[in-house]
């Protein structure tokens, strides 16, 4: 993939993909298979693995309904008993706890320095994440707009955000509701998730600049949604605002 220019030769996009908790690139891209074949004439897609190998905990199992965290997407990685990664780790709950009591993060730095490095080198158009995946596009998102240090780094045009959430760690939270993101954002959910329920999204839409932000609900669960119908409507007119436009520098110039 070339790197000079925010779009590839055949005027596709370029959209960078953050998977969930417990998935990996290739979960990843089998579960957004749908939206690929949809809109494989609109966007080039490129997936990124997070730096921590993301496993169960004895407590916890892959195939148990019981566990209603946005941390695990235990959905999305069936018959995987010990394959996954994550964007970040924790601190006050032990292997055999379950992630969503989480407060205390630690390790965002490592997925950051991963994630600005991909996106100066491949200089993607957009960051699409799913659970996880769309917090650390949130982090990532306000980061970029809030460190001097990053002022000059690659800015994606845009981003959508599936099943994401507002972390309960309250200074990843602040550091999301300090930044208030402006970029163009995409924020869909399902009226149904038990994983992430739709208040906890809300939460993470509420961080964002309003005027930049956009909501799809769907009366699904915590899913990508078939690209069909009112969705692939939704999405190709949201995605197709930045096919020709440069109004939405890449680089921050002060």
């Amino acid at each position: 993939m070339s790197s000079a220019s925010p779009s590839t030769s055949q005027g596709k996009l370029k959209l960078l993909c953050l998977h969930g908790y417990l998935q990996n690139s290739e979960v990843f891209r089998s579960r957004i298979g749908s939206v690929r074949k949809a809109l494989k004439s609109r966007l080039e897609f490129e997936f990124v693995e997070g730096p921590y190998e993301a496993t169960f905990g004895r407590g916890i199992s892959n195939t148990s309904s019981e566990e209603t965290s946005e941390n695990i997407d235990t959905s999305s990685a069936p018959g995987q008993q010990a394959v996954g990664r994550s964007w970040w780790q924790w601190t006050d709950v032990g292997p055999d706890g379950r992630p969503s009591r989480a407060t205390s993060y630690t390790g965002w730095e490592p997925s950051l320095e991963l994630l600005v490095h991909t996106i100066n080198v491949h200089k993607p158009d957009g960051v699409f994440g799913f659970s996880q995946g769309a917090a650390a596009t949130a982090l990532l998102l306000s980061c970029l707009e809030s460190r001097p240090e990053l002022q000059q780094s690659w800015r994606p045009k845009f981003a959508i955000m599936i099943s994401g959430f507002l972390p309960r760690d309250p200074s990843f939270a602040e550091l999301v509701q300090k930044a208030r993101p402006s970029v163009p954002s995409m924020f869909v959910y399902g009226t149904a998730d038990e994983m992430v329920p739709p208040e906890r999204t809300q939460e993470l839409i509420a961080a964002f600049d309003q005027e930049c932000s956009s909501v799809y609900k769907h009366a699904g669960a915590h899913l990508v949604p078939t690209c069909s119908g009112t969705f692939k409507q939704a999405l190709t007119s949201f995605i197709d605002r930045f096919a020709v436009c440069d109004s939405y520098p890449h680089v921050v110039t002060k």
